[in-house]
């Protein structure tokens, strides 16, 4: 959000502002996707009893290894299709904003996946036998 001069805050920018911003993005965005690969694999496990094959490995590291190719051809698109439409200043705000969303959306999905994570450890309790 304090990348460009968003009209709507009224903030103006400057290049050091510019620079601070990216670096915190640079430093903050790989820390988000570090544990998704370990997120899925307990996802999967929490589903199929505990089991997680070579197959199922091999292929939740493969969507996470796409999601990131992906992902910059997908951005590069948009951007492209939304020069044409959106000021600099507007696009910054809303790249902000995507950011934010995002950011908010990975925390609830972790805070969910971590309550399930702890009801199945729960409900797993071996019983003791006479």
């Amino acid at each position: 959000m304090f990348m460009g001069p968003i009209p709507l805050f009224h903030i103006a920018s400057s290049r050091i502002q510019l620079l601070v911003t990216l670096a915190l993005l640079g430093f903050f965005v790989p820390m988000g996707a570090t544990p998704i690969l370990l997120i899925l694999f307990d996802v999967y496990k929490m589903k199929h009893d505990g089991q997680l094959p070579n197959y199922a490995k091999n292929t939740l590291v493969s969507f996470y290894c796409a999601s990131f190719p992906f992902g910059a051809f997908l951005g590069v698109t948009i951007a492209g299709i939304a020069a044409d439409y959106v000021w600099f200043e507007w696009s910054t705000g809303i790249l902000g904003l995507i950011f934010m969303v995002q950011s908010l959306a990975t925390w609830i999905f972790c805070i969910l996946i971590y309550h399930k994570k702890q009801s199945f450890k729960e409900e797993r309790v071996p019983l003791l036998v006479d």
